[in-house]
């Protein structure tokens, strides 16, 4: 629910600030509304208590649809690396290798375990749009492993 109403609210909101925005000619305050909005949904996923990182990937879902997506993403590109960075930077800090390292297999068996789970899935999914047996499993397999988004999530 919060999802959809930040998505709303981005439609409704950023379409006309960023029109605004385009009509003043000045390409800083692209920069600056595109940080604002993703610093804003990640304050407020996180007043919601979900993660600043789903409310910072909404934000960036938000400002795709924005017809100065190119503009946007022009205006952003210089500071990509250095975010990506940041982002496994933060990722490497919160793992906890003692942990991982005291419980292995139970680390190992959960993987696996998630893993599993979600080829199931994908296969269920795939038989359920008619795909061949084969083609299903090979979905299933291929999409199961877990992402850097889903990492850092938890």
């Amino acid at each position: 629910l919060a999802v959809a109403g930040l998505v709303l609210a981005g439609r409704f909101l950023l379409r006309p600030l960023f029109r605004i925005i385009g009509n003043l000619g000045e390409r800083e305050m692209f920069v600056f509304a595109a940080l604002f909005t993703v610093v804003a949904a990640a304050a407020i996923m996180e007043a919601l208590g979900l993660s600043t990182a789903l409310g910072a990937f909404v934000a960036g879902v938000m400002l795709a649809d924005s017809p100065y997506r190119h503009e946007l993403e022009a205006d952003v590109e210089p500071f990509r690396s250095i975010l990506l960075v940041l982002f496994f930077l933060a990722v490497g800090m919160r793992l906890d290798l003692h942990a991982i390292a005291g419980r292995p297999f139970f680390v190992i068996g959960m993987a696996l375990a998630l893993i599993a789970t979600k080829a199931v899935i994908i296969c269920g999914i795939g038989m359920a749009f008619r795909m061949k047996w084969r083609a299903a499993l090979a979905l299933g397999l291929l999409l199961s492993q877990g992402g850097e988004f889903g990492f850092v999530l938890f």
